[in-house]
C-alpha cells in the first residue's frame, strides 16, 4: 500500500510539473504543499525543504510588514 501512494504521488507531480500553466495546490490552512515551476516563476514562490515552500507576494516590502510564510 504505501509503495502504491509513492508511485500515486510520483505521477501527480509529474503531472503538475508537466502543466503549462501555473499549479498551487493549497490545503485548507492555506499552506502552499506543491507548485510546479511556473508557479515559482510567477508567483515567487520558492521550495526551501523538501516539500515546504513558501512565497513572498511581489508588493510585500517594509511598509507592508513580513508578508511571507518562509518559516522553516
Amino acid at each position: 500500500l504505501a509503495t502504491a501512494l509513492t508511485a500515486s504521488e510520483a505521477r501527480l507531480r509529474a503531472v503538475v510539473e508537466a502543466a503549462p500553466s501555473a499549479l498551487l495546490l493549497v490545503d485548507r490552512a492555506g499552506t502552499i504543499v506543491l507548485a510546479n515551476s511556473q508557479a515559482e516563476r510567477s508567483f515567487a514562490v520558492r521550495r526551501i525543504r523538501g516539500n515546504r515552500y513558501c512565497s513572498t507576494p511581489p508588493f510585500a516590502g517594509s511598509r507592508h510588514g513580513d508578508h511571507t510564510n518562509c518559516r522553516q
